[in-house]
Formats: C-alpha cells, structure tokens, sequence
C-alpha cells in the first residue's frame, strides 16, 4: 500500500491539468483563482513529492513533459469517475422525478400555460414541470427530446388580406 505521500489530491489534479491545457502558469493561475507564485509553488511540490518533471519551463509559457501528457490522460478518467459518482450521489438523495418541458410563447405564457401548471404541479406532485417562455432553439429543443410540450397562442386576423401579406 502506498503512503500518503505520494497520493495527490483531487486540487493538485485539478493544478497539473489546468496547466497543461493552458501551456501557462498565469493563465492557469487565473482560470484558478491563485496567484502565479502560488500555483509555481504548488507545482514545484508537486513535482518533488513524485520526484519527476511535469513542465519544462519556457520563456513564454511551459511545455508538458511526458509524464504530463501521461497523468493528464489518467486524470480524465479520474475526472468522470468523480463527475459520474456525484451525479450518482444526488440521484440518491434526491431522486429526480419525471419532468415534462414545455416551451411556450410568451403570449401563451400568462394566459394557458402559467396557471395550467400550476394546476398540474398541485394535481400531480410526483411530476416536475418546466416551462419555458421563449420560442428559440424550437426545432433543436424538439429534435434533442429537451422539449416535450410546445404551446403558442394563435394570431387571428381581421381580414384575409393581412394574413396574405404575411404570407
């Protein structure tokens, strides 16, 4: 078994990868809310604790070494592990329920839909309901199964005229 020494924490992962992404130090430390010099710092324990190099340091940024680009395939797999074991977590402790989503237009909105699920949300407890008020993305929501419902309020008009005119 291994010693607490050599094992990394999920930070110091989050650390060595965000570098190699960003090839630098200071964009690294931005996207990570440090400092440059405490993440350098960072770093260089890292590489000491592990007794290898993990970047080669450069004028204008750092190159990865092998043992980087190594670690870096590694830790996406630790990465969706955790990612998956979270969304496993909650699942268990709050089971989701089934939800119907519906976009709606924003005239339909106030008059059919705010109090139809309303109703619904009272009527039956174990559903959830998502409304949308806007029409955008429509065709991409219906076709990625992100909306289930579309409501929208009928325009009629006056004369035949007008609605030729639009046409």
């Amino acid at each position: 078994m291994s010693s607490g020494q050599d094992q990394l924490s999920i930070r110091q992962i989050e650390l060595i990868d965000s570098i190699a992404r960003h090839r630098s130090i200071s964009r690294a430390a931005a996207e990570l809310n440090l400092t440059q010099s405490a993440l350098s710092h960072s770093i260089s324990a890292i590489e000491t604790q592990l007794g290898i190099t993990l970047f080669m340091r450069l004028k204008n940024g750092v190159e990865p070494t092998p043992f980087a680009y190594a670690f870096r395939a590694r830790a996406a797999i630790i990465r969706d592990v955790i990612a998956d074991t979270k969304r496993d977590l909650h699942s268990y402790v709050r089971p989701k329920k089934p939800t119907l989503h519906i976009q709606a237009g924003t005239r339909a909105t106030p008059l059919w839909v705010t109090p139809s699920v309303a109703t619904l949300s009272s009527r039956f407890p174990e559903f959830m309901f998502d409304a949308q008020t806007n029409l955008n993305n429509l065709a991409r929501n219906l076709e990625l199964h992100e909306t289930d419902l579309v409501v929208t309020a009928l325009v009629f008009f006056q004369e035949t005229s007008s609605l030729i005119e639009l046409m």
